[in-house]
């Protein structure tokens, strides 16, 4: 048993936002509103990151997310359309009304004991389309989508 060690729980913070924003850039991130700070209590710990989102692209038109540490992308990468990231929304149809929602999760080494903030970003995946974060491209108020993020330290 004295082999055992790290693995717990040393704090839980949450954000959640309703907050809608939409973007046009496809070869940029745009901040979505969704951000996050944590301040790790050793450099040895490692920050879990549990998102939830709701993203749409114009029309026929994809959309794409990010995960950024202070100005750093740690989830998805690349240039123009093929910023990458987690989620790669397609409607596959002129709907306006489609939204996709989304849970994922990445573990962070910060190695670091300073205050660190997490953020989701977007992006439309192509020029002069448009990329919705939180709503649709109808911009209707069928629904009140919230997006979170938790964050959680891991001891070491």
């Amino acid at each position: 048993a004295s082999l055992i060690g790290g693995g717990k729980v040393g704090q839980i913070v949450q954000h959640t936002t309703n907050t809608s924003a939409s973007t046009t850039n496809y070869n940029s991130w745009a901040d979505s509103g969704l951000n996050c700070n944590i301040t790790p209590s050793a450099t040895s710990s490692k920050v879990l990151i549990l998102l939830t989102t709701n993203v749409s692209g114009k029309t026929t038109h994809s959309s794409g997310l990010g995960l950024m540490r202070g100005t750093t992308i740690i989830g998805g990468g690349g240039t123009g359309r093929y910023l990458g990231g987690y989620v790669d929304h397609w409607s596959g149809s002129s709907n306006t009304f489609t939204l996709d929602h989304n849970a994922f999760n990445f573990l962070d080494t910060p190695n670091t004991t300073s205050q660190t903030n997490y953020k989701v970003v977007f992006a439309c995946g192509y020029s002069s389309q448009g990329a919705y974060f939180n709503r649709n491209e109808a911009d209707d108020d069928h629904f009140d989508d919230i997006a979170s993020m938790t964050l959680i330290e891991v001891l070491a």
